[in-house]
């Protein structure tokens, strides 16, 4: 329950533009007397970051906030003291306090009297909702991001990529790239240069292999006496030979 006007700290506002502002001074109540204070000054309201409501008076001279007011919804009346005939007077009263504080009109002009005195009412009493003021903000809230995107079309058949490309003339080869590539995210460029090598890799140990013992000497070797055997390397032999 609200227990009258809390006072906040102007540091931690949002960087949202003022709800409502107009140009007011204040006033001092003296033995049922109000007078005014002669300084420029500007009231305004504000939503902070979390959600509540300011009211606030600015010296317009310094540019420093003298007062600044929490006020929780319906807890005030804004309204103007039709029994001073010497000014434009107004008094912002609680319910939950006795407390008032009055101010004197300093626009220039009177036609946006009434006006300013419901917006305070209105945003005071009924605080906007805090997604209100983002409205403006553009939605991406609809984008698939690259890794979503590469998740789906990795999932699709071949069938179901030519399906999805071919309508927007992608070829038949194209649709097939794209499917190796998304279930393959290996680069295929690297794949080929690596499969050549070890392909020329292995062509060449053949051939060295293959010169190499049609170019080995036979060697004889002892025999029984009563056998005389001529006998090739073993390919142990061969390939420490070779080495």
């Amino acid at each position: 329950m609200a227990t009258g006007p809390l006072f906040g700290s102007s540091g931690g506002r949002s960087q949202n533009k003022n709800l409502v502002e107009f140009r007011a001074g204040r006033m001092t109540l003296k033995d049922k007397m109000v007078y005014p204070d002669k300084r420029k000054g500007l009231i305004y309201i504000y939503q902070s970051d979390d959600s509540l409501m300011h009211f606030c008076w600015k010296d317009r001279s310094l540019g420093q906030v003298e007062d600044d007011l929490i006020i929780f919804p319906d807890d005030i009346e804004f309204k103007k003291i039709n029994q001073c005939t010497s000014g434009r007077v107004y008094v912002l009263k609680f319910k939950s306090s006795v407390r008032r504080f009055f101010f004197w009109m300093q626009e220039p002009k009177t036609e946006k009297d009434e006006e300013y005195c419901r917006k305070v009412n209105e945003y005071l009493n009924n605080p906007p909702s805090p997604t209100a003021n983002r409205n403006n903000a553009p939605d991406h809230s609809g984008l698939v991001g690259e890794a979503d995107l590469h998740n789906i079309l990795g999932n699709m058949s071949q069938q179901q990529l030519m399906q999805l490309f071919g309508g927007i003339g992608m070829s038949t080869q194209n649709s097939l790239n794209l499917s190796t590539l998304l279930s393959r995210p290996v680069n295929s460029s690297s794949d080929s240069a690596r499969s050549q090598t070890s392909q020329g890799s292995r062509a060449e140990s053949t051939s060295s292999d293959s010169a190499a013992s049609s170019t080995r000497p036979v060697t004889a070797t002892a025999a029984l006496p009563s056998q005389t055997t001529e006998t090739t390397p073993s390919s142990s032999s061969g390939q420490q030979q070779h080495q």
